[in-house]
């Protein structure tokens, strides 16, 4: 999980670096923000990587951009994200992307209930055991 302090750089008045912690509420208000700012809507959506860029300078790491992205949809921001056309996370500007969202994640489900049964009926024989 994400730690509770993340480290970035900021001027202070005297024109020097150092270092301040930043919460992981203050990255949620900073991730809200950009997202309802910037990115409302499939067509407007970041990619994960082009947000963790976007923070570097908070030294946030992939996992916790994730981590972060999935606390604010548990608490209801509807920030969501698309596999589809413009891949991403974005802010849902409607109820038709939130449903179209939740039935991706359904298909991922079954898919993966799927692959849970193809894997639970392997069986390695000794022969094949041997082969490696």
């Amino acid at each position: 999980m994400a730690s509770e302090k993340l480290i970035f750089s900021m001027v202070d008045s005297g024109m020097r670096y150092h270092e301040r912690s930043l919460t992981i509420p203050e990255l949620k208000h900073q991730l809200i923000c950009l997202l309802r700012k910037d990115h409302q809507g499939q067509d407007r959506a970041i990619k994960i990587r082009d947000l963790v860029l976007y923070f570097s300078s908070l030294h946030t790491s992939d996992r916790e951009i994730r981590d972060t992205l999935r606390q604010l949809n548990h608490e209801g921001y509807p920030v969501l994200t698309s596999t589809r056309n413009k891949m991403g996370v974005y802010w849902a500007q409607s109820q038709s992307e939130i449903e179209e969202y939740r039935s991706n994640l359904i298909s991922r489900l079954t898919s993966l209930k799927e692959r849970i049964e193809d894997v639970e009926n392997i069986k390695l024989e000794p022969q094949q055991m041997e082969m490696f």
